[in-house]
Formats: structure tokens, sequence, C-alpha cells
């Protein structure tokens, strides 16, 4: 992985390596079967997985020091802090399903 000045650069170096992020990240996925689950059925492979459920970009504020808080728990995990977000959204929005079945 290679090593980036700005922010800016790094979002250009994923948005350009995209079909290779299981070789970049870590994710934990032993606490999580949905994930574990989701990773399993996901193209580890070179070249461009199939798009079954494009992803959308979205902008929100969050607080600086709360960001740096989640990137402190990220590195920790050894993983981005937006990929951390992202798992923690998806986790939550597991178990507020299974609070509506």
């Amino acid at each position: 992985m290679p090593h980036f000045d700005t922010e800016d650069e790094e979002a250009r170096w994923w948005a350009e390596h995209r079909e290779d992020i299981h070789e970049y990240t870590e994710i934990d996925e032993a606490g999580d079967p949905q994930l574990a689950a989701l990773l399993a059925t996901s193209p580890r492979r070179m070249g461009r997985p199939p798009v079954t459920d494009p992803s959308r970009q979205v902008q929100f504020r969050i607080p600086e020091g709360v960001i740096n808080r989640v990137k402190d728990v990220a590195k920790r995990k050894g993983m981005r802090y937006q990929t951390l977000i992202k798992s923690w959204i998806f986790k939550a929005l597991a178990d507020e399903e299974k609070k509506a079945l």
C-alpha cells in the first residue's frame, strides 16, 4: 500500500483501485456473521467485480474530534477509518432490521 501525503491523493488512489480493495484491507469478520457471509461471497479476483449494488458517495459533517477518535480505533484495528464507519453502519442497520422482525 503506498504512502499518501493528502486525503485527496489517497481518495484518488482508492478510486483507481476499487476492484483491489480486498487486497489492501483487513476486516475482522469473526464477530459479525453477516459481514463474514458477505465477504465469503464477494469477488476477490483482479478485474472489476460485477456491480450488484452500486455505491453512492454521501457527504455529511461529523465533528473533527469524533473523526479523530474513529481514526484511532481504525488504526488499532488495522483498517481505514472510512471502512470502519461503513462496517458500523452495516452492523447497526442489520441490528435494526432484526429488531423489526
